[in-house]
């Protein structure tokens, strides 16, 4: 994986985009971004790209408050999905989402990956510290 993540994928046909992502608060900003570059270059438009940049945000959001760097955000596009995955080194996160009550100001994340997502998961990894959150959005409206 780059160590600087490019601001624009490759015009080819691509079907597969990697980043290493900064420790830092602009993170989940740039993945939203490098997320919408990459899926406008696949011509996945509104409103699936603005589901699939909403589940990617929330992922690097949860990996920058629960977890270790590095995080790395990957995309694939497979045959009528995008399936995204971010890694971090933090410990594995709960599988189900919590629901908290309307004062509380966070906590909202895996609820709102869990009603956009049409699957998505953890799997711990098999080399490291840390895990993979992943998760299967439709390509087609």
């Amino acid at each position: 994986m780059p160590s600087q993540p490019p601001l624009s994928p490759p015009a080819s046909a691509m079907t597969e985009a990697c980043w290493d992502l900064p420790y830092s608060a602009e993170a989940a900003g740039l993945a939203r971004q490098l997320t919408r570059q990459t899926l406008a270059t696949w011509e996945i438009a509104p409103p699936l790209s603005d589901n699939i940049q909403l589940i990617v945000s929330e992922l690097v959001a949860n990996a920058l408050v629960h977890a270790h760097p590095p995080i790395c955000l990957s995309l694939r596009r497979t045959e009528g999905y995008v399936r995204g995955e971010v890694f971090d080194t933090g410990p594995l996160c709960p599988l189900i989402p919590r629901r908290p009550d309307e004062t509380e100001l966070s906590g909202r994340g895996l609820a709102t990956i869990d009603a956009l997502a049409d699957k998505w998961g953890v799997d711990p990894s098999p080399l490291a510290d840390g895990k993979t959150v992943w998760f299967l959005h439709s390509a087609r409206p």
